[in-house]
């Protein structure tokens, strides 16, 4: 990753040098997806007013500058990035170092989760409020566990 992009190399091979890049102006954070050759997660911080943001690309060379999938965040500092095994679906643990709402010392956590065909784009519904500690795909990458409150 340099600043601004993500760039693709052969591990193979590095002479061949880059061989293809996905230009992401402001990019913090970035995780490949478990299966080769899919997707890559992106995270841009939120800057000037602007909200931070998430944003899925194809890893494919064909269409690797197409975002699939994207969600924006308010109060987002970083944020942890779960891809499951298929994938197909992607966990993002949002996180803001100072909770504005004055619930908490620690600051805010918020679960999203986003799906590389766009059939779900948003925050994870839990039944209590509350920091979210850690979460965790399944083996299968079907479902995933949650601590949180």
């Amino acid at each position: 990753m340099m600043p601004n992009e993500i760039q693709f190399l052969d591990p193979k091979d590095f002479a061949k040098g880059i061989l293809s890049k996905i230009r992401m102006p402001g990019i913090a954070a970035m995780q490949l997806a478990t299966a080769p050759g899919s997707h890559v997660a992106g995270f841009v911080p939120e800057a000037k007013g602007v909200p931070a943001s998430v944003q899925i690309f194809s890893s494919s060379k064909d269409a690797q500058n197409q975002v699939v999938a994207r969600r924006s965040f308010f109060r987002c500092s970083t944020v942890q990035l779960h891809w499951n095994k298929g994938s197909n679906g992607l966990l993002v643990l949002a996180q803001a170092d100072v909770d504005k709402t004055n619930q908490s010392y620690y600051g805010e956590t918020k679960l999203n989760y986003l799906t590389t065909d766009r059939a779900f784009e948003g925050i994870v519904p839990l039944k209590k409020d509350g920091p979210v500690h850690d979460v965790q795909w399944s083996s299968s990458g079907s479902e995933f566990a949650v601590v949180y409150g």
